[in-house]
């Protein structure tokens, strides 16, 4: 069970499919349901909401600081509204397009998916991941009062990073996988440059030739990166295998050597360890403000504020990674989107660029239900 909750091998994606090849293809076919803008705002709202956050507590202070001047009701009732319009926007919309994209990454896509859209995808998980980390860490009731609710956020915040790890997973296994643009810019015939990030993520999965190199940095180049392999299930699908039994060995005409020293950077990998940190903190602060509560107390005032005070403090802490996170993770994605639209690999099909994708206009949607939800409230 727990195959299916990773991106498949090398050798797996060689059973499945004949037709499997990790040789560099004419073109690379955009993602719009991946990486589309109909994903990617959703997706960084929590970030774009900054300002609101920073208007909010202005207000709270103003609200501490007018109480004796007589208009802390007229404060109090703003407070509540931007509250409340940041609680509904910030907050399960974000979850819900991290599980979506995790969803859709680990179970249908498969051996399809490119490691420039996975990269992407893992680029936008943690963006997603880490504003809704954000709304745990300044909302003082997200779990809200109602038992049902609460489950369900509990349930989601349990589902959120299992599935994210099987998605990150993959990649800290693999010491040859591609996360970043290559450092030459050798091109092909095709006027395109030479990167792995356009061949399937899963020819860097469980690559057998991988632990015979001592240089990973270039490695579709190397003598290992097209393999003799063993006769197994996965070349035996293969109509050219050479009869002598299952012990016999071949060459697999499934790779291409090519030049194409692409950055292998693990960073997406210890940003998304820094927000499973966060998420523990932001959740112990939220217990502690939930079950320690003043009037529960006997001791002096002093000493009823320690909680407080450490609660307050790992929400700070909390909120303050998952800030750098998403910074990190829009930066990235931006940089990485940029560099393959300008590397002629698309053509002239603009296909990331569009919203004409059932997969975008889904988490528009999303988007826009909180703001339908903070009206309702207002008019009736």
């Amino acid at each position: 069970m727990l195959s299916y909750l990773r991106l498949p091998s090398v050798r797996t994606c060689l059973i499945e499919n004949p037709e499997f090849s990790c040789s560099l293809k004419d073109s690379l076919e955009p993602e719009g349901d991946t990486a589309g803008l109909g994903v990617s705002l959703p997706a960084s709202q929590r970030l774009r909401d900054f300002p609101l956050t920073i208007v909010y507590k202005v207000f709270t202070a103003f609200l501490i600081a007018s109480a004796l001047a007589g208009i802390a009701g007229f404060v109090r009732l703003v407070c509540e509204g931007i509250s409340y319009i940041r609680n509904t926007n910030l907050g399960d919309t974000q979850i819900v397009t991290s599980i979506a994209l995790l969803i859709t990454t680990n179970f249908m896509v498969g051996c399809k998916i490119s490691a420039y859209h996975y990269g992407l995808v893992c680029k936008l998980v943690i963006v997603s991941s880490a504003g809704h980390v954000a709304s745990i860490a300044s909302i003082r009731k997200y779990f809200g009062k109602s038992l049902v609710m609460g489950l369900i956020r509990s349930l989601l915040i349990i589902i959120s990073p299992g599935l994210g790890w099987s998605l990150f997973g993959p990649i800290y296994s693999s010491d040859i996988f591609p996360t970043a643009p290559p450092k030459d810019s050798t091109k092909n015939m095709n006027n395109t440059i030479n990167t792995g990030l356009v061949l399937p993520a899963s020819c860097f999965i469980d690559h057998p030739g991988q632990n015979g190199t001592k240089s990973h940095g270039n490695f579709t180049a190397s003598q290992y990166w097209n393999v003799n392999l063993t006769a197994t299930a996965a070349v035996a699908a293969n109509s050219s295998m050479r009869s002598g039994g299952t012990n016999s060995t071949m060459v697999m005409p499934k790779f291409q050597h090519f030049s194409s020293n692409d950055g292998l950077s693990h960073t997406d990998i210890y940003i998304y360890i820094a927000i499973t940190i966060a998420i523990v903190l932001a959740i112990g602060a939220s217990l502690v403000l939930h079950f320690y509560k003043d009037e529960n107390t006997q001791n002096t005032q002093n000493t009823q504020n320690i909680p407080h005070y450490i609660a307050y403090g790992m929400r700070c802490v909390s909120f303050l990674i998952v800030y750098v996170a998403m910074i990190y993770g829009a930066a990235k994605f931006a940089s990485l989107q940029n560099w393959m639209t300008s590397s002629n690999w698309f053509g002239d099909d603009d296909g990331e660029s569009s919203w004409d994708s059932f997969g975008q206009f889904m988490p528009m949607v999303l988007l826009l239900l909180p703001c339908f939800s903070s009206i309702g409230r207002i008019l009736y």
